[in-house]
């Protein structure tokens, strides 16, 4: 959900939901709460943009790069949103998303994903 504070600024909020089958089933959800887009024109079709967004992640994945139940998570991308003159808008991006303690306790390597995301928005005026 998100909100233009000026017409190129847009912050927003998302919820993190993660699935992983290796190196076992587990689960992670979280909540990045505070993140924002900014698009870099505002006149056309076709707007790219760029990414950045924070927040805490719980997750059952057992690995040595997190050592904790609860982490913080942060996302960093580029992408671009295709605006029809009515309609859905469509989003593509692709944006790293990295997992860690942030040195609160034991190691701190962290976890790493690349991602390419595809959504639909719906802007109300």
């Amino acid at each position: 959900m998100g909100w233009f504070v000026t017409d190129r600024l847009e912050l927003y909020g998302e919820a993190t939901l993660l699935l992983y089958h290796e190196p076992e089933a587990a689960v992670a959800a979280g909540l990045a709460g505070l993140a924002g887009r900014y698009h870099f024109w505002n006149n056309r079709s076709w707007v790219p943009f760029v990414s950045a967004g924070a927040g805490l992640i719980w997750t059952s994945l057992d690995v040595v790069e997190i050592d904790r139940i609860f982490n913080f998570q942060v996302l960093f991308g580029a992408g671009l949103r295709l605006i029809p003159q009515k309609g859905p808008t469509w989003v593509f991006e692709f944006r790293n998303h990295h997992i860690s303690n942030a040195g609160t306790a034991g190691e701190n390597l962290g976890i790493n994903a690349a991602t390419l995301l595809v959504g639909v928005n719906w802007i109300l005026r």
